[in-house]
C-alpha cells in the first residue's frame, strides 16, 4: 500500500519526537492513502507556517505487518471517534490509560477520518447559529427545540449564559459532554461537528422534521 504525508519539505527519516502533541489520534506521523488530501495538507502546513513548499512525500506500507501492530480502527465517525478525537486533543486529559485516547500511545496505528483543524471553529458556528445565523436559527425555531438562550445553556452542559458568550468568540473550548449534548439532544450530526461534511442534524431528525 503507497501512503502520503503532506508537508512543507521532504520526509527523509521519521522522527516521531518531533510530531505535534494533541493530535486527533495522538502524537504520530499521520499520512493518508488519498494524495490528494496530502496535497491539500502541504499546502495548509505552508500557509500556517509562512515557510517551506507544498511538498508530498509517498511511502510504502507493507500490510502484512498489521497483525504484528496494536491497531485501533474507526471505519466512519461514530461516538467513540468523536472521544478519541476530543480526548486526544484535550491538553488536561487525565485518564490517558481510557481505551478512546492514545496520549499514552498504546496504539501503534489509528484508522478514521480526519476531523476538522479546529472543532472550537464548528462548534461556535453552531452557537452562533442559534444565536444569529438564519439556517440553523430557522431550524431550531421549525423544531421548537429551544426556547430561552438559558434552556440551550442547560442543555447543552453549560452553567451559565456567558460561557456560551465565550463558546461563540472561540475563547471557551467544548467539552466532551458539550459536543455530545449537542449530539444527543439536539440531533446534530457528529460528522458535521467533527468533519464540517454533510448536513448539521442527523439524518433521523431530519426525516423528523
Amino acid at each position: 500500500m503507497i501512503v502520503y504525508h503532506g508537508s512543507n519539505m521532504e520526509i527523509n527519516n521519521i522522527d516521531l519526537s518531533k510530531c505535534r502533541k494533541y493530535k486527533d489520534f495522538g502524537q504520530g506521523f499521520y499520512v493518508t492513502t488519498l494524495e490528494q488530501q496530502a496535497i491539500d495538507m502541504a499546502k495548509r502546513v505552508v500557509r500556517r507556517s509562512s515557510a517551506g513548499i507544498p511538498t508530498v512525500t509517498s511511502f510504502k506500507f507493507d500490510e502484512n505487518k498489521l497483525d504484528e501492530l496494536n491497531v485501533k480502527r474507526f471505519d466512519e465517525v461514530s461516538e467513540d471517534w468523536a472521544l478519541m478525537v476530543i480526548n486526544n486533543r484535550n491538553e488536561n486529559m487525565i485518564d490517558i490509560g481510557n481505551e478512546l485516547t492514545n496520549q499514552d500511545n498504546k496504539y501503534d496505528l489509528v484508522y478514521g477520518p480526519v476531523a476538522n483543524d479546529d472543532i472550537s471553529t464548528v462548534f461556535a458556528l453552531y452557537v452562533s447559529g442559534f444565536l444569529r445565523s438564519y439556517q440553523l436559527a430557522e431550524e431550531l425555531r421549525y423544531r421548537k427545540l429551544v426556547n430561552t438562550k438559558q434552556e440551550f445553556c442547560q442543555n447543552i452542559g453549560l452553567v451559565t449564559s456567558s460561557n456560551l458568550a465565550r463558546m461563540v468568540q472561540m475563547r471557551l473550548e467544548p467539552t466532551i459532554k458539550n459536543v455530545l449534548l449537542l449530539h444527543k439532544v439536539y440531533g446534530v450530526s457528529l460528522e458535521w461537528i467533527m468533519l464540517g461534511k454533510g448536513n448539521v442534524l442527523t439524518k433521523e431528525n431530519i426525516e423528523n422534521k
